[in-house]
């Protein structure tokens, strides 16, 4: 998240507040980086426990998308615990594709980035 050339490497943040005396607070972070030229990206998403399902990891994942098409990718990569269900079904639901059996406890998913996930329900529908 360092270095971002919104292209290459995009990082994004949901920011929270609470009130006009509060401090603005990150509730979600999301992160794709690319190797030049290879035309694929290894995705990071995570949103806050108690701001889960409200449509947050939703809005960063199509932001994310909307840069990687612009940026010329052409596939986004995942990597999920595989004991992290909610991440996996977050994931499938969005399009994202099984890489195959889980290795070492992490599940691969893949997302080919000619695949809409516009008309897809909002996290807080599944």
């Amino acid at each position: 998240m360092t270095n971002p050339n919104f292209s290459s490497h995009v990082g994004l943040i949901a920011l929270l507040r609470a009130s006009e005396e509060s401090e603005n607070r990150i509730v979600a972070e999301g992160l794709y980086v690319s190797d030049s030229g290879s035309g694929v990206a290894e995705l990071g998403l995570s949103v806050a426990g108690t701001h889960q399902r409200l449509g947050i990891g939703s809005l960063l994942l199509e932001s994310l998308m909307g840069w990687a098409r612009s940026a010329g990718l052409v596939r986004i990569d995942a990597e999920v615990l595989a004991s992290n269900h909610c991440a996996s079904r977050f994931l499938s639901y969005r399009g994202f594709r099984s890489g195959g059996y889980p290795e070492g406890g992490v599940c691969r998913f893949f997302l080919p980035l000619g695949s809409p996930i516009g008309d897809r329900p909002a996290a807080n529908d599944i």
